[in-house]
């Protein structure tokens, strides 16, 4: 999939839109054209906000309906010595951004959208304020400096603020009075690390003590079902960056001819999830684990290829029936094909697919809101509607003293609903601003989470500027009674007793009553691989479960694959009717029987060991407990067992 559009058209004009095609071997393609339009023009300055002074060579980027907002970097103009921008974009929505200069406060990507109309010029001026510096010294454990640590933010390690000096000094520039500001600093020759918090102030500074670090070196092969090595395979490092827990993945090397990848390096003490992925093959990965320095190999990855392939196509319109172009369409990343964009026609394709349920289909487009399509099934149309929304809201999030709040997230909360409208969500700036978009309705709800704090904000009108949302600390959470400990008891009991259960034959099940399909029972399904699901409609998507598994048994019948429902004995019996009523499905439903252990759900549900969350047990051929399955992953569990 490629995207054309005009870098820079001739001296007064811009393209009005991009356009994306496919290039299939072997194919010429032709009428690839790009309509020119006058557009409207974008100015404006950026200028010191207390000396008013211009600042140059400021970059100023933007996005519109021919450059969008993905598949691409944004285009970006300079500010020449006055401080003056200039663009030309096509007519309809823009979206302007910048970042603060060098040495000015860092307040992340500051942001404007603009209408704009044909031959109409349109005016957007920035304003940044110096911010102040921070000095300080990083040091060994006996005091000495170190010279050339690399010093990051902790929270956001790709932000850089430079190397330690021979004095083990550093200075960093740009921040806020009364910032708070985690630091790590890191030196990999001398195999040195370490943290340090600080509240910005003026002549504040701060010193980081590294500690020394181990590291080991890891190797592991990457086999296909037969034992056979898979050569070029991306084997991907998911690390988790202490002390902030933040993860990061990389992908380090791939798999030589004999399926080996070597020596990775990792860092004694810390955890890491490590990946093999590879085409038509389902994706692989270990639990999180802890380097130990005696770690030399982990466990051969088994990769497992996908049964078939599939599609999924259709029609993406707005509520008005006129197609959508360039709308980005994805799926998860289990499949090569997993992102496309619709053509001027609104069509899109997404071709080989590993599934015949899509779990979740995203679409994106910066006229509309986010979309998410739950449980589809692939190899057949699915024409979609995009919803506009047309509201906003902006303004700031701020502490009880009035001081901004940065990074706190801010969504609309409403109940989801069939239409695949996902309600719109974004985070706060240095500055505690937020601006929220496509917001369906005149009264909304808003909630506002940080990492100690969270409120919610009831019947706000939508289209508001300048709102002031003001957070309080939470106070402590109630203890646990005694009830909800011996719950939480029972649950973690639960899935280490199922881990127990695994390759054990199958308990019988302890069915009161059946309530659609034919009775079933663990020794007729011997030979079949079943899922066992235990399907309780307290939990989210409990309808769309139906779907999934009427889905999956018309695709894997032929295989051998059988389904059977188990329902709480404490289910509301005329719910549970009327969804099968509604949705028809192709599979046993049973309730269960009740049992007298303390918050067991019912017979069934003890009898494997069922943890409140868990949905679905995977039964062998033999009869044996093979595995557990949450819906996302349900799918490959099954192939990988029809394989077998």
């Amino acid at each position: 999939m490629y995207n054309l559009y005009l870098n820079e058209g001739p001296e007064g004009w811009t393209t009005a839109s991009n356009r994306f095609f496919k290039i299939i071997e072997g194919q010429t393609i032709s009428n690839l054209d790009l309509t020119l339009v006058r557009g409207g023009y974008i100015t404006g300055r950026v200028t010191d906000q207390d000396s008013k002074e211009p600042i140059a060579d400021h970059r100023i980027g933007f996005h519109d309906s021919a450059r969008p907002e993905f598949g691409q970097t944004d285009h970006a103009t300079l500010t020449d010595e006055t401080g003056t921008y200039h663009f030309r974009a096509a007519p309809g929505r823009v979206l302007v951004s910048t970042y603060a200069p060098q040495g000015y406060q860092d307040i992340g990507q500051v942001t404007r959208n603009v209408n704009v109309v044909e031959a109409e010029t349109v005016t957007f001026d920035f304003q940044f304020s110096k911010g102040v510096e921070l000095a300080g010294r990083v040091l060994t454990e006996a005091r000495e400096p170190v010279t050339g640590a690399l010093v990051a933010d902790a929270g956001q390690p790709l932000r850089m603020y430079g190397a330690s000096d021979e004095q083990g000094a550093f200075m960093v520039h740009g921040l806020r009075i009364g910032q708070k500001l985690a630091l790590k600093a890191e030196h990999n020759e001398m195999e040195l690390r370490g943290t340090a918090e600080v509240e910005v102030q003026p002549g504040a500074s701060v010193e980081i003590q590294m500690e020394r670090y181990e590291r080991v070196k890891v190797s592991g092969r990457v086999l296909n079902r037969t034992g056979e090595p898979i050569p070029s395979v991306d084997i991907n490092v998911y690390s988790f960056n202490h002390p902030s827990d933040i993860g990061f993945m990389t992908t380090v090397t791939v798999t030589d001819g004999d399926g080996w990848f070597r020596d990775i390096e990792l860092i004694v003490g810390d955890e890491y999830t490590i990946s093999a992925n590879a085409e038509k093959y389902w994706k692989a990965a270990t639990e999180t684990f802890t380097a130990t320095a005696e770690m030399t190999q982990i466990a051969d990855f088994i990769l497992l290829p996908a049964v078939g392939q599939f599609f999924l196509e259709g029609q993406i319109t707005n509520t008005s029936g006129q197609p959508v172009h360039g709308a980005r369409v994805y799926t998860d990343h289990q499949s090569q094909g997993w992102e496309t964009f619709t053509d001027e026609n609104g069509i899109y394709r997404l071709d080989n697919l590993l599934m015949a349920v899509v779990i979740s289909l995203g679409t994106y487009h910066p006229e509309y809101a986010h979309h998410r399509f739950k449980m589809l099934k692939t190899n057949q149309r699915h024409d979609l509607v995009l919803i506009e929304g047309d509201g906003y809201l902006a303004g700031k999030v701020v502490d009880a003293d009035g001081k901004p709040i940065n990074l706190a997230t801010v969504r609309v909360v409403t109940e989801e609903d069939s239409s695949g409208y996902m309600h719109p969500s974004t985070s706060t700036n240095a500055l505690g601003e937020f601006e929220l978009k496509h917001i369906r309705g005149p009264i909304v709800s808003i909630s506002v989470n940080t990492d100690r704090n969270h409120k919610n904000f009831e019947g706000i009108a939508v289209n508001q500027r300048d709102m002031m949302l003001a957070l309080t600390p939470s106070e402590p959470g109630p203890e646990l009674t005694r009830e909800q400990q011996v719950r939480w008891s029972y649950n973690k009991s639960a899935k280490e007793r199922f881990k127990t259960l695994v390759n054990q034959p199958a308990p019988e099940l302890a069915v009161a009553e059946w309530l659609s399909g034919s009775p079933a029972s663990v020794g007729e399904l011997e030979g079949k691989t079943t899922v066992l699901h235990f399907w309780n409609l307290n939990y989210r998507d409990h309808v769309l479960q139906i779907r999934l598994l009427n889905i999956l048994q018309e695709a894997y019948q032929e295989n051998g694959l059988a389904c059977v429902a188990i329902c709480p004995a404490t289910a509301d019996i005329e719910e549970i009717r009327r969804h099968i009523a509604e949705q028809s499905p192709s599979y046993s439903i049973g309730l269960d029987r009740p049992t007298g252990v303390a918050f067991a759900q019912s017979e069934t549900f003890d009898r494997y060991a069922i943890a409140w969350g868990v949905t679905f047990v995977l039964i062998n051929t033999a009869g044996e407990i093979s595995v557990d399955a949450w819906a996302h992953d349900l799918e490959a569990k099954i192939q990988h067992l029809l394989l077998d």
